[in-house]
């Protein structure tokens, strides 16, 4: 199943590139993380292409610098998953509930470090995610159990059969289909 996801992803699959899979996230934070002083990480799940594309480029001090405009600029096409960072407290686990997993066009981890560096991600492709938080850098992992796969995929295959049997020139919309 794995090599089936593996495939899928890339070969290019737009449902699965687009579909924000993410439904959990778990923080370990080292007690030298961002030098023992508390901050805050976002996850960030954009609805339009053009903040996608702003997303994509940005590191995480450009994103906290120009947060309150994006909010303003892209009020009802930005989802903000917000989480206090206290250094040295072990486990932090949230769930993660998008408002529309089909509709998002991606999802990002952005993470205000005082010190310099990019502490941002592109993130959304498994349902389990655990970010560790170090010193000076943050460290990403996925994990995902079969059961969840095999859910993941079903919902997955239902869609795509709905959208192209919804598509009126009659192309599949879906390159690996």
């Amino acid at each position: 199943m794995v090599i089936l996801a593996i495939c899928f992803l890339l070969s290019g699959c737009e449902y699965l590139t687009k579909y924000v899979y993410l439904k959990s996230v778990a923080f370990e934070v080292d007690p030298e993380a961002n030098k023992g002083d508390a901050f805050v990480c976002n996850i960030v799940i954009p609805y339009s292409d053009d903040l996608n594309n702003r997303l994509k480029s940005m590191d995480a001090q450009t994103y906290f610098t120009q947060l309150e405009d994006l909010k303003k600029t892209y009020k009802d096409s930005l989802e903000i998953f917000t989480y206090d960072i206290i250094p040295g407290k072990n486990k932090l686990s949230r769930k993660v509930e998008p408002r529309s997993r089909f509709k998002a066009k991606g999802a990002y981890i952005f993470a205000k470090y005082s010190s310099p560096g990019r502490y941002s991600e592109t993130i959304g492709l498994y349902p389990k995610l655990l970010v560790q938080m170090k010193r000076d850098r943050m460290i990403l992992r996925y994990d995902f159990s079969a059961q969840e796969w095999n859910a993941l995929k079903t919902t997955l295959y239902d869609k795509i059969y709905e959208n192209n049997a919804n598509n009126k020139n009659g192309k599949k919309k879906c390159k690996c289909c």
